[in-house]
């Protein structure tokens, strides 16, 4: 079944459960362990259908839309493609959210209908997120979660935040290229009750890092071992989020938010019958006050092959992102991001730079990209906005001839 059917599929089915007696039901339905509940239906534009069944059960139904329209005029020195001029549906995504049987029970399913164009494996099943998370233990002041499944990682701030709050049309270059793949395997977190503090560590089938070799949301464990991650996120004054991370203070933050984070990848690999093993890291500040918001964010990352004599490849990144935010519906602001490759080839594979409008840029030298943006957000939501940047790209291989393409774009979001 293609991925059209697929979100046929899950419409089909809710909608009609989701339309019978105006939203509620007094037909008897049996929930074993859970207790029955009356479910009332609750409409939030920008946010999706909630069915609340209570304590039992509940489903948020939303989707997601991403248009686009680039102009990319490329100097096409380094076999990149012809200038673009180009229409795209960068996202079309079906997203079903909730808890069951009680509210320590969640899941979390999405599917997407738009080809990815950074990652085209991804299109051969448009399966996203795919889990369940389960509280564990309740202690005093914290409490432990596990989750199974299908899922963003948790290495990196930007990239694990909310695709649909991205402050400019793309997340950064560096963030792209270091993070930003989902993967599949299971994750235990320790979170305060009151969400300023969470540490979580995972094992994982494949490279959460969209510039690898070895990354692949919906491909099986390519070694004979798993990979590994450690994750920690700070948040002293309020929580600014996980999954739901944006730069943007939309809202407009009386106090001064801030938060540092950081983790460990371990990665265990394997290309021609040869052992890879990898370390990365990433330290992040993320702030938001007033309508301004920003995000520092630091990549690191050395893979080497245990074939004979090989040396290791050693890359790095960054990111810079501020935005500020009008009362009246208004942001502008820029963003920078830069990628240092090591030697990438077929034998040790390092962190290939995810650059806009080009073929991933695997060679050594640096890449980096550099923008403004400004955007309008209608009801003052992120969920619902137009945003219009310009952006600088330049492309430095090492000893050779330089790059340099400018881009313009025009995005339209909406969730509903």
């Amino acid at each position: 079944m293609n991925r059209y059917g697929l979100a046929g599929l899950a419409l089909g089915l809710l909608a009609p459960t989701a339309l019978a007696n105006g939203g509620e039901t007094d037909k008897d339905v049996d929930l074993s362990a859970a207790q029955e509940e009356m479910v009332n239906i609750k409409v939030t534009p920008g946010a999706g259908i909630t069915f609340d069944g209570g304590d039992s059960f509940s489903l948020n139904l939303s989707g997601g839309l991403i248009f686009r329209y680039d102009y990319i005029a490329n100097d096409n020195t380094l076999g990149a493609t012809t200038p673009i001029n180009n229409f795209d549906v960068r996202s079309a995504r079906i997203m079903m959210t909730g808890h069951i049987f009680d509210q320590k029970t969640r899941y979390n399913f999405s599917i997407e209908a738009a080809n990815d164009v950074y990652f085209p494996a991804n299109n051969l099943v448009p399966v996203k997120d795919a889990y369940v998370e389960r509280d564990v233990n309740q202690l005093e002041s914290m409490k432990i979660m596990v989750a199974l499944g299908q899922m963003r990682t948790g290495h990196g701030r930007e990239t694990n935040g909310t695709e649909f709050g991205k402050a400019m049309g793309e997340f950064t270059l560096a963030g792209r290229s270091f993070s930003g793949q989902r993967s599949r395997g299971i994750s235990a977190s320790i979170v305060d009750n009151d969400d300023k503090w969470r540490v979580n560590v995972g094992l994982w089938n494949r490279d959460q890092a969209g510039g690898s070799g070895f990354a692949g949301e919906d491909l099986p464990n390519g070694d004979n071992e798993l990979s590994y991650s450690l994750n920690f996120r700070f948040d002293p004054a309020g929580s600014m989020g996980d999954s739901s991370f944006t730069t943007l203070d939309l809202a407009r933050s009386e106090a001064f938010l801030w938060g540092v984070g950081g983790g460990l990848w371990f990665g265990n690999e394997t290309a021609g019958g040869v052992d890879m093993e990898q370390l990365q890291y990433n330290i992040n500040f993320a702030f938001k006050t007033k309508g301004i918001g920003g995000l520092f964010e630091f990549y690191g990352s050395s893979q080497e092959s245990q074939a004979p004599g090989s040396q290791s490849v050693d890359d790095t990144g960054w990111s810079a992102i501020v935005n500020y935010s009008l009362d009246n519906g208004w942001t502008f602001g820029g963003q920078i991001s830069s990628v240092d490759n090591d030697v990438s080839t077929a034998a040790n594979r390092g962190i290939r730079a995810n650059t806009v409008g080009v073929n991933a840029y695997a060679g050594e030298g640096t890449a980096m990209e550099y923008g403004v943006f400004v955007a309008h957000e209608y009801n003052n939501m992120a969920t619902h906005r137009v945003i219009m940047e310009l952006m600088g790209q330049n492309i430095d291989p090492q000893g050779g001839q330089s790059d340099t393409n400018i881009l313009l774009r025009a995005t339209y979001v909406l969730v509903f």
